[in-house]
Parts: structure tokens; C-alpha cells; sequence
């Protein structure tokens, strides 16, 4: 435990370069930072968000994704963390999902805080950030046994969106839908925590096959799994 709390301490930077035919005439380039998992609770120092926001800024990305999971039970100094989040500031924004742990502490609340934190919360959705790229997002399943209902499918989602346009998938859980390959370049996903630690990790593939990192999982589809920011 002592070790695990060390390494989610020291905030590591992971980097995936994509070629793509698919950004506008005249863009040679998009940096999107994401984060995952970051867990922000009663126990959480304010420290942590700081090392959190400096490091996404020293990235000078023009666009910031949370992939759910971004608090946990009641948080401490939670006015000056959305203040801090909230001072990220890229040109094409700032988006987010819910995970399952939006829906634990109840949605409501959660939603305020992410919005109080700069974020736009896209649910079963998609955005066109400044016209450049598709972002799709879809609401953790757990929100079904909250009484949340989910109106359209993934699929549905992503078969609306221009397909000349790279297309980014923002879901919680790593689980890859068949009927959505194709649709999106890339799905972010969160959730697993890099497998967290032994023997935990040993579990973790029999519910999910892509536990950490990057994997294809269709001819122009591939899906990035965070490890945790922070946690």
C-alpha cells in the first residue's frame, strides 16, 4: 500500500503520437491531454490536484479530457480544486464522462463539481471541438442501476458524427463494443488502474481484455487505457 501511494504520487506522462488524414486543411496538429481516475475525496491532498494541473499544463495541450472517476465520496477543499481545473484553459476546451463513482457519490453532485471544474460533461453525446475533431462520450452502465436512463446506444452515438473527422471515444469501463468498429479512431478508457496490484491484476482480465496502454481492436480502431492519474 506504502508503494502504491509513492508511485500514484509521482504523476508520470505517457505519450501516443496518430497520424491522421483526418484533421482540417491547414492543422498539422492536436495535443489532447487526458486523465483518468483521479479519485479526488476526503482524504485527497490539495497537493495532489496541483501536481495533477501542472503537469497537463506544462503539456500545453489544446484539449483537456477527463474519463470518469473524478471524485470519490465527499472531497476535501473541493472549492479550490475546481478552482484549480477550472484554470485550465485550452482553446478547443475542456470534456468530460462519468465512471461508476460518479454515480456512488450521486450524480447531481458530481456533475456540479465537474462543472464547477471547467469541464463539459458530455453523456451519451458527442462535441466538435472548434470544428477540428468528433469527441463522443457515453455515461458509465452503472447509471442504469441508479434509475439513469441511457437514451441512445454507443453506436447510435458515433454513427451520427462526420466520418471525415478523427473521432475520439470517451468511455469509463475498457470494454471495446463490436458494433462500434470502425466508427470511432480511438477510445480512452480508464477504470482498471493499470490492473492496481497484486495479486489484483491477476482478476482484472477476465472482466476486461484491455487492462493498461495502447491496443488496435479493429482495422482503423484502437483504444488507450489510463492507468490513474493520481491513484
Amino acid at each position: 500500500m506504502f508503494y502504491g501511494m509513492v508511485k500514484a504520487d509521482r504523476i508520470k506522462i505517457e505519450t501516443l503520437t496518430f497520424k491522421t488524414e483526418k484533421l482540417p486543411q491547414g492543422v498539422n496538429r492536436l495535443r489532447i491531454a487526458a486523465i483518468s481516475d483521479t479519485h479526488f475525496n476526503s482524504y485527497t491532498n490539495i497537493n495532489q490536484a496541483r501536481k495533477i494541473v501542472a503537469a497537463v499544463n506544462r503539456l500545453n495541450p489544446d484539449l483537456v479530457v477527463s474519463l470518469g472517476d473524478f471524485l470519490d465520496k465527499r472531497v476535501k477543499n473541493e472549492e479550490a480544486i475546481a478552482a484549480l481545473f477550472h484554470g485550465l484553459a485550452p482553446p478547443l476546451g475542456n470534456y468530460a464522462i462519468t465512471g461508476n463513482h460518479e454515480f456512488f457519490v450521486g450524480i447531481e453532485h458530481a456533475l456540479s463539481f465537474l462543472h464547477k471544474s471547467g469541464f463539459t460533461v458530455i453523456r451519451n453525446g458527442a462535441a466538435l471541438p472548434g470544428g477540428m475533431l468528433n469527441i463522443a462520450g457515453v455515461d458509465d452502465p452503472l447509471a442504469r442501476s441508479y434509475g439513469v436512463d441511457i437514451p441512445v446506444s454507443e453506436e447510435e452515438v458515433l454513427k451520427g458524427l462526420p466520418n471525415d473527422k478523427f473521432t475520439i471515444l470517451l468511455k469509463h469501463r475498457p470494454a471495446v463494443n463490436k458494433k462500434s468498429l470502425g466508427l470511432f479512431d480511438l477510445q480512452l478508457s480508464g477504470h482498471t488502474h493499470g490492473g492496481q496490484f497484486f495479486p489484483l491484476h491477476l482478476a482484472i482480465p477476465f472482466f476486461y481484455r484491455h487492462m493498461r496502454g495502447l491496443s488496435k481492436v479493429g482495422d482503423h480502431s484502437y483504444i488507450y487505457v489510463s492507468r490513474g492519474t493520481g491513484s
